[in-house]
């Protein structure tokens, strides 16, 4: 998954080659593992699975999971603005 940040966003393209965007909210949570992490913490080659609050527009990321078992992989790191 190649993954972007611009302000609130994350671009998202799956490994089934699909564009996903999700927004990031001060809600959103980010863990590695058990361990609270940081959008930051999101580096190149990061495998990441995301939940999502469901709107089928502008869907926010409630939850960013990093690890091996996630589900897509980032190929680009991400920067909070």
């Amino acid at each position: 998954m190649t993954v972007f940040a611009e302000a609130a966003r994350l671009d998202l393209t799956t490994t089934e080659g699909k564009a996903v965007s999700v927004g990031i909210t001060a809600e959103t949570k980010v863990f590695k593992g058990k361990t609270q992490a940081s959008v930051t913490d999101i580096k190149k080659g990061a495998r990441v699975m995301i939940d999502n609050d469901g709107a089928a527009e502008h869907p926010k990321a409630v939850t960013i999971y990093l690890g091996a078992d996630a589900k897509y992989e980032a190929t680009f790191a991400v920067s909070q603005e």
